[in-house]
């Protein structure tokens, strides 16, 4: 702002003060109307033409306080959901918009809202009108989320990528020196502290007794698999008919044997 000639200091200081006045009302009357044209009904809120452009553009979307000032939400590449980092900046908190919009629609506080989701019901997460999104518990919303045959080509073309990513990252991990000993770990503090243990059992082929693995124990029942083989035979158990190449009477023979005659023919 340039000085007029023969103006003083005072004069040309009250005229920049009335100068700032006309272009801070000017401007706040521009930015109304900026919400006025998105559809905001808020009293006060201004919207810069910055900012109107990024809503335009799908580059950000906002909610509404109730002084009229804006919360902004980008959104998050790796699942799609709009999300504000800065708003509450000291407590380190992620405020997702879908979350934060029924809560207040709902009157809802953040306490109540532990231990429920927020559904889309179009599946669209861009998307967040009020009437788009519906309050779940987590176990119904596992429902709707965990039926494939309802996903879309491109949510299961996603879900595989992630998956064969994830299969990657789990070889390489069981395989590394942290892995092994994991699972070492879980060895000794499950099944491998029994192992050294012994059950005395009875084998139901020749009633001898033996020593089991306290693993097994419940199912073992012979001493060795050739009692194991020759209680199978006894019992007919693997039995099965034939018919006879030579005579062609049915006969049983044990399912395993490789022979086609009965027993009868083979004698002659």
């Amino acid at each position: 702002m340039s000085r007029k000639k023969n103006e003083t200091d005072e004069e040309y200081h009250i005229r920049r003060q009335e100068e700032y006045k006309r272009y801070k009302k000017s401007k706040e009357l521009h930015e109304e109307k900026n919400a006025i044209e998105l559809g905001i009904k808020v009293k006060n809120c201004r919207i810069s033409d910055y900012i109107k452009n990024k809503i335009l553009s799908g580059r950000t979307q906002i909610l509404v306080n109730d002084d009229g000032s804006i919360i902004q939400f980008h959104k998050k590449s790796d699942n799609g959901y709009w999300i504000n980092t800065s708003y509450n900046k000291d407590k380190g908190e992620i405020i997702y918009l879908h979350r934060e919009k029924l809560c207040r629609h709902l009157r809802l506080t953040k306490e109540q809202m532990k231990g429920y989701d927020v559904h889309h019901i179009d599946g669209n997460k861009d998307n967040n009108d009020i009437s788009n999104l519906q309050l779940l518990t987590r176990e119904e919303h596992n429902k709707i989320h965990g039926d494939s045959s309802k996903w879309s080509e491109d949510r299961l073309k996603k879900a595989r990528e992630r998956m064969n990513k994830a299969r990657e990252y789990a070889n390489l991990w069981h395989k590394s020196e942290e892995g092994r000993e994991w699972h070492k770990e879980q060895w000794e503090n499950s099944l491998g502290k029994y192992q050294q243990i012994k059950i005395k059992k009875v084998c139901e082929c020749c009633g001898k007794e033996y020593e089991a693995n306290y693993s097994n124990a419940s199912t073992s029942r012979f001493c060795s698999n050739k009692c194991k083989s020759k209680w199978r035979r006894d019992s007919g158990l693997d039995d099965v008919e034939r018919v006879c190449e030579r005579c062609g009477n049915v006969y049983l023979v044990n399912k395993y044997s490789s022979g086609k005659i009965c027993r009868k023919c083979s004698g002659k």
